[in-house]
């Protein structure tokens, strides 16, 4: 049986889902006794998730245009060699029963100069699929449980530097809000200070500030919710006084947030959800919960409620329709397509958004978790970073590194290792190790 014929009789019993199923087709193709080159090929294709989006997103009868642009996109996203795109997009066409003329017959590979390469506008950076996602709103659910240290908009990626030490965030001239060229070509400082749960949109940043007071062997802490212009001006504070702002999650003209108010607090107001226009204006208390790993999305709020032992709640942006979904103690919350991932320190796990069938993706102690693109990333083993498949397959470590708190943007993987500072970046792949910034003490 040809590669081709294989998938395609592998498509028709059981449906496009097989795309999402590596370990399957590869063991049906080792039973067809197709050559080892082969199956290899298939299984690079298979295993490369920004691929795989491409082709699922392809329309459902692609022009053959369409289709070139596809492979294309998919070997600059992936960094595969066209060459093996090409031979595996063969396969996967046929599989979805496409017509192609892009190979001549029984050839198993087309020369890169019979693909026409789309045209971009000069200085108009591509977007990447993360940040294709992110277009109403100012961050992923996965990073802003994850402190936003990171934010991708518009060819840039901004990120804030600071260390867990008052005293040496307090004279060290690297701290602050900072942003680079995608290429890494430039680097500019936004503004100083201490900074986290950062999202980019609309030409705006919004974030908070973290202010300290140290007395004696006491610290005072408090937050301020604020937003500047990407270049720095127009620094504003739209909430000031509570002991904590925590999970902003900025989307359209909303910004939501968790509050919560103690002995630090400059103002008499309790703790909850809150959401406010991004312009300042009608500050709104959604709820009196206190929400950890706040994730806004599709007029919903998901969070873990902090004094009902961290079970998993939701409820609408407008404060109707308060439900419990699961009985689990839930960290790390992403919602992502049609399920919720949490880890609870016993493994990692995926609900549906109605609460329903509840599944156990890994079975391992885990912390941080952070989905995109079909994959999971977090943190385990000693606090090593991790990614697996949300099937639970491909169970991959990216770094030896013991890792404090990551994020991800575009094809890159952000973090900080523990006892140190330094922010690094390392591929989604587990390659290219780089130094993003140093923080000098």
């Amino acid at each position: 049986m040809e590669p081709g014929e294989a998938l395609k009789a592998l498509v028709a019993e059981r449906g496009k889902e097989i795309l999402l199923n590596v370990r399957s087709v590869h063991s049906h193709l080792m039973d067809c006794r197709i050559e080892s080159q082969y199956r290899t090929q298939i299984k690079l294709f298979l295993n490369t998730a920004g691929l795989r989006a491409i082709i699922q997103s392809l329309p459902r009868t692609p022009s053959r245009v369409e289709q070139r642009q596809a492979i294309i996109r998919a070997a600059d996203d992936t960094g595969y060699p066209e060459d093996i795109v090409h031979r595996a997009a063969q396969w996967i066409f046929a599989a979805l029963g496409l017509e192609s003329d892009i190979y001549a017959p029984g050839g198993l590979s087309a020369p890169t100069n019979q693909i026409a390469r789309p045209v971009q506008a000069v200085n108009t950076p591509a977007q990447t699929s993360m940040e294709a996602t992110l277009a109403d709103r100012g961050n992923s659910v996965g990073n802003i449980v994850n402190e936003g240290l990171v934010a991708l908009r518009d060819g840039w990626i901004y990120y804030t530097s600071c260390y867990n030490n008052a005293n040496a965030n307090a004279y060290n001239s690297t701290v602050g809000l900072w942003k680079f060229r995608a290429g890494g070509s430039e680097r500019k400082l936004i503004q100083s200070g201490e900074y986290r749960d950062v999202n980019v949109i609309g030409g705006w940043i919004y974030c908070i500030k973290v202010e300290r007071k140290v007395k004696y062997d006491d610290i005072d802490v408090y937050h301020l919710l604020c937003k500047t212009r990407c270049d720095g001006s127009d620094f504003e504070v739209l909430d000031s006084g509570a002991a904590a702002y925590n999970y902003i999650n900025v989307v359209g003209e909303w910004v939501y947030y968790s509050c919560h108010y103690n002995k630090y607090s400059k103002n008499d107001v309790s703790s909850g959800l809150y959401k406010i226009k991004t312009d300042g204006r009608y500050k709104t208390k959604i709820s009196d919960d206190f929400g950890h790993f706040t994730n806004v999305v599709d007029e919903w709020i998901y969070y873990s409620k902090a004094d009902d032992n961290f079970k998993l709640y939701r409820i609408r942006t407008d404060g109707y329709g308060r439900t419990k979904l699961s009985d689990d103690i839930c960290g790390e919350i992403n919602v992502n397509a049609d399920w919720i991932y949490y880890s609870n320190g016993g493994g990692i796990f995926k609900i549906r958004l109605n609460g329903a069938e509840r599944v156990k993706i890994i079975d391992a102690r885990c912390s941080s978790i952070n989905v995109a693109d079909g994959w999971v990333y977090y943190r385990g083993d000693g606090c090593k970073l991790y990614k697996v498949r949300v099937d639970g397959s491909f169970r991959t470590k990216l770094t030896e590194h013991y890792i404090r708190r990551f994020n991800l943007a575009g094809d890159w993987v952000y973090y900080i290792i523990e006892r140190n500072p330094d922010l690094y970046k390392i591929r989604t792949n587990g390659t290219d190790r780089i130094l993003v910034h140093k923080f000098a003490i």
